[in-house]
């Protein structure tokens, strides 16, 4: 059905238009909403405390902080010792993290475990490199930089499906735009995580 314009628009200068179709600004508007749902349902899912979060504003500056990338299999999201200004939230795929570690056999075998820094173990000394677990969905990768003074990761994180999609933060976004509980409760997250990646890397040494 063709509609009846109820105003006349007029140029006071020369002007350039893009024109879209009203089929084509439905299709792009209705494909928006449903991105926009999916994300606002994956980040309430995962990220704590937004669900306080009370207008269409808010929200959507909390989306804007979000950078989706992608990741073939055997790419490296975040590599150990590199500085980093950014983590990440893993939203499809699944990745294993990695810890490089120092083999001494000629140790006692009972250094410390301080801040998941160098580890050592019992014979000639030599690097090599252990798998600690598998990440799946909602996992945040290379939080670690948020806390630590250096912003280094402290774990390579290397993708094991055919690609894995996150969502990056920067640093900076997280600071200023989340809300103070947010933050809070995801650096309560990280402490829980970083003992059990302890306790999994004694395991395996």
């Amino acid at each position: 059905n063709k509609l009846i314009r109820d105003s006349t628009i007029l140029t006071n200068t020369y002007c350039e238009f893009l024109v879209i179709t009203k089929r084509d600004f439905q299709y792009i508007s209705e494909n928006f909403d449903s991105k926009r749902a999916q994300t606002i349902k994956f980040i309430t899912d995962f990220i704590p405390d937004l669900e306080s979060i009370g207008t269409y504003e808010q929200m959507d500056r909390i989306i804007h902080t979000l950078q989706e990338r992608t990741f073939e299999r055997g790419s490296l999201i975040t590599t150990e010792g590199e500085y980093g200004n950014q983590f990440f939230i893993l939203c499809e795929g699944s990745c294993e993290i990695i810890k490089n570690v120092k083999i001494d056999e000629t140790s006692t075998g009972k250094d410390s475990l301080s801040i998941l820094k160098k580890m050592v173990r019992v014979g000639h000394t030599h690097a090599d490199q252990i798998s600690i677990c598998k990440l799946q969905k909602g996992v945040y990768l290379g939080e670690e930089v948020l806390y630590s003074k250096s912003h280094c990761y402290n774990f390579s994180i290397r993708v094991d499906s055919a690609t894995a999609k996150v969502f990056a933060i920067s640093r900076d976004n997280f600071t200023i735009r989340y809300p103070p509980t947010t933050q809070w409760e995801v650096q309560k997250l990280f402490q829980v995580k970083r003992d059990k990646y302890i306790t999994l890397l004694k395991d395996r040494i």
